[in-house]
C-alpha cells in the first residue's frame, strides 16, 4: 500500500503555541515581556515535542521506505516537516536571544525538561486512571462473586431443606407402616 500525501498537508496540525506567540508579538497594545517569554517557552515546548515525535517516527518511516511500503512523496513530506521544525527551533533560539543574550541556549533545554516533566505527569495520571479502573473492576468482580456465593448458599439451603423434608416424609411413611 502507498500513502499519498500532498505537499500542502502539514505533517502536524496547526502549531497553536507558535500562532499565539506571533499574535502576542503583533498585538496593537504592548504585551508585557514576561508574557512574551512565557509564550516563547510554550512555543519552544511544542517545537521540542514535535521534533521528538519526528525523531521517533524517522526509523520506522525509513524502514517502510526501504521495504517499498511507502512512496517517496511521504518521505519528502516527512523531510519537509523535519526542516520546518529545525527552522522553528532556530527561530525560537534567535527570538530568545533578543530578550536576553545567551537565553537562546537555555530556552530549548528548559522546554525539553518541561516536556519530559509533562510526559511524566501525563503518565502518572494515566497510571492512576488505570489503577482506579482496575480497582473498580476488582470490586465489581468481588461483588459479583459475593452475589454468586450467596446464590449458591441459598441453593444449597433449599436443597438441604428439600432433603430434610423428604427424610421427614419417609420417616412419616415408616411410622405409618409400623403402626399398621
Amino acid at each position: 500500500f502507498f500513502v499519498a500525501v500532498s505537499q500542502s498537508d502539514p505533517w502536524f496540525g496547526t502549531n497553536e503555541a507558535r500562532e499565539q506567540y506571533i499574535a502576542l508579538l503583533s498585538a496593537e497594545d504592548p504585551v508585557p515581556e514576561l508574557h512574551l517569554k512565557a509564550a516563547l517557552l510554550r512555543r519552544a515546548m511544542e517545537a521540542v515535542r514535535r521534533m521528538s515525535q519526528l525523531q521517533a517516527e524517522k526509523p520506522a518511516l525509513q524502514q517502510l521506505m526501504r521495504q517499498g511500503a511507502v512512496g517517496d512523496d511521504l518521505w519528502q513530506h516527512f523531510q519537509v516537516a523535519e526542516q520546518q521544525e529545525v527552522a522553528d527551533l532556530q527561530e525560537i533560539v534567535a527570538e530568545a536571544n533578543t530578550y536576553a543574550p545567551g537565553w537562546g541556549q537555555y530556552v530549548l533545554q528548559n522546554a525539553a525538561q518541561m516536556v519530559e516533566h509533562q510526559k511524566l505527569k501525563d503518565l502518572k495520571e494515566e497510571m492512576k486512571k488505570v489503577k482506579e479502573k482496575e480497582e473498580k473492576e476488582a470490586k465489581r468482580r468481588e461483588e459479583k462473586e459475593k452475589i454468586e456465593e450467596e446464590k449458591e448458599k441459598a441453593r444449597k439451603e433449599k436443597e438441604r431443606e428439600k432433603a430434610l423434608e423428604e427424610l421427614l416424609k419417609e420417616d412419616e411413611k415408616k411410622k405409618k407402616t409400623k403402626k399398621k
